[in-house]
């Protein structure tokens, strides 16, 4: 059997579709309030760990509503 290693390079560009999106607000679920994930890591939406601002979220973060929530994953 002749196997070739496949060479080429596979690049991405960091943006994800909205069936992407879908399928990890289905995975992570919603939480308008801040918590602490299995890893230890204040989270908060649908598994943001960073605010709007690019900050670490933090247990004194404000809820977020759904809204907010989907643009924080897009983000």
């Amino acid at each position: 059997m002749d196997i070739k290693k496949n060479t080429s390079k596979i690049s991405w560009d960091g943006h994800i579709n909205e069936a992407g999106l879908e399928i990890i607000k289905a995975f992570e679920g919603y939480s308008k309030a801040p918590y602490l994930c299995p890893s230890n890591r204040w989270t908060i939406g649908f598994g943001s760990t960073w605010d709007i601002k690019g900050n670490a979220v933090t247990g004194s973060h404000l809820p977020v509503t759904r809204d907010e929530a989907g643009r924080l994953l897009a983000r």
